[in-house]
């Protein structure tokens, strides 16, 4: 049965006064992961899943149950556990839809939509060492205004070059790089006969 929010209450057949929720994150949310929105996507989803009360599935407060129960001195298939996984999966189903093809192969390995919130977690809001290399190479690539470039340049200097530094920062006008270049030349010199 739906409702005027897009949650889709499911009937939980194992336990009648439980009922699954599961969100329609198509047409609740248009914000899909990629490779660079990870904060606004989590702003987005985790605030939905707080809303519908379901946040401690992603979060580990609310843990997974076992399987089985013993009822009575017998073994028996434990309700609550059904019902947890269950809305676990419809969880787990509305993360898989709010992900972009080229990301949903980080988790299709992943069991729990704990264990896939916490992959992409892991993979996006830690820099490592290959993503930090990958920001550097772009802005390699990117190319820099003669003012970008000069500054780059620098700040890059170490303290022997402080006064050459403080009176191109103190003009006016900007340096071109070609007087720059000719600056740096002759200081370096003066600093190698000194």
């Amino acid at each position: 049965m739906a409702n005027p929010n897009n949650q889709i209450t499911i009937p939980n057949e194992k336990d009648p006064t439980k009922p699954l929720l599961a969100i329609n994150i198509s047409s609740q949310y248009n914000i899909k992961l990629n490779s660079t929105n990870y904060l606004s996507w989590k702003l987005q989803f985790h605030a939905m899943l707080i809303g519908y009360n379901l946040h401690g599935y992603v979060d580990g407060s609310h843990l997974a149950l076992v399987e089985t129960a013993m009822i009575n001195n017998q073994v028996s298939p434990n309700l609550a556990y059904t019902t947890w996984i269950c809305q676990d999966k419809l969880i787990f189903s509305a993360i898989v839809g709010s992900l972009t093809h080229s990301i949903i192969p980080l988790i299709q390995c992943t069991t729990t939509s704990q264990e896939a919130w916490t992959i992409l977690a892991n993979t996006y809001t830690k820099p490592t060492r290959g993503y930090i290399k990958q920001i550097k190479d772009q802005l390699k690539r990117k190319p820099l205004d003669n003012e970008d470039l000069i500054e780059k340049i620098l700040d890059g200097l170490d303290d022997d070059y402080r006064p050459l530094i403080d009176a191109i920062n103190g003009r006016d006008i900007m340096i071109s790089f070609d007087e720059l270049h000719e600056k740096l030349i002759t200081k370096e010199l003066m600093l190698n006969q000194s």
